[in-house]
């Protein structure tokens, strides 16, 4: 783009920002963070329409047409947005090997090394409290007395 054209581009946009900001607030209450995106995208048609084409005859109303197709695809994209969320949040997930046992033979063997580690933790304590009582008081430590 050369300075002639970024010049142009400036011109209008300065022009006529200030109202189309204020009409995608109204449009866009439900998502103000998406006013931003909207008037760069508008900002950025506007340049690119400008090097390409040149200045547009009816620049008031190329802007304002831009402006309603990009607003109309921010409608659609933040609907497919809530949708999608709306479907994760109110979905049974199942894995896919439930089905087959995979899953309750998984957590059994979860279940049972869990046990067997607790088994043989217990057993040790128990060796361990065995061989305590078996000795004389005078050779227990101080502390266990």
């Amino acid at each position: 783009m050369n300075s002639i054209q970024r010049e142009i581009c400036e011109n209008l946009w300065n022009e006529y920002e200030p109202q189309l900001r204020k009409i995608c607030r109204v449009k866009l209450r439900s998502c103000p963070d998406e006013v931003d995106d909207v008037m760069s995208e508008v900002s950025l048609a506007l340049c690119k329409q400008i090097e390409k084409f040149g200045k547009p005859e009816k620049p008031k109303q190329w802007l304002y047409a831009t402006f309603n197709n990009i607003i109309n695809l921010k409608y659609r994209e933040i609907y497919k947005q809530k949708e999608k969320q709306e479907n994760i949040e109110n979905k049974d997930f199942e894995l896919p090997f439930e089905q087959n046992g995979m899953l309750k033979q998984t957590i059994r063997i979860i279940q049972f090394r869990g046990l067997s580690r607790m088994k043989k933790q217990h057993m040790r304590h128990q060796k361990t409290l065995s061989a305590l009582k078996m000795q004389k008081p005078h050779s227990m430590p101080l502390s266990v007395r």
